[in-house]
């Protein structure tokens, strides 16, 4: 699998990259424009166990050219990995299965932090409303905050 830290450093590869918020249910998506340089949020999935999630994304990194995933590392605020993490790390082996390099980055509270920027600058209140877009929001944010800490890296 690929680097095993959740901070910026070398070994950026341009090109596509998909970014995920793993949860146990629902696996938000992003993902950047064919150079790289800015992300949008995709999709949503339902997680439906590490063989059968990883096979579909799979496809769907297939499909759309993705070069790197990004995926979110829940961490403890003293820095230690939680439960969460450990689901991640497990799933993120899953999926480099498939061949795709995988990288992870510290992501703890972007749940929340989509939440509230979908209810206080969408202006969306209806819980069902933010249930559909917070996971992909997530990512988003995963996503993007991995490309700006990274941008001096790349060649």
């Amino acid at each position: 699998m690929g680097e095993d830290k959740p901070y910026c450093g070398p070994g950026v590869t341009p090109g596509k990259i998909l970014g995920i918020d793993y949860g146990m249910r629902r696996i938000g998506i992003a993902v950047t424009d064919q150079n790289g340089t800015f992300a949008s949020p995709l999709a949503v999935i339902p997680n439906h166990g590490h063989k059968k999630t990883a096979a579909a994304l799979a496809d769907l990194i297939k499909r759309e050219g993705v070069e790197l995933v990004v995926m979110g590392l829940p961490l403890y605020r003293d820095g230690n990995e939680s439960p969460m993490s450990t689901a991640v790390r497990e799933f993120a082996a899953v999926l480099a299965e498939t061949g795709v390099a995988v990288t992870f980055w510290e992501e703890s509270h972007t749940s929340q932090r989509a939440e509230d920027h979908i209810k206080n600058t969408l202006g969306i209140r209806n819980p069902k409303k933010i249930a559909e877009i917070v996971d992909k929001m997530a990512a988003y944010m995963i996503l993007s905050e991995y490309i700006d800490c990274n941008k001096t890296t790349r060649r």
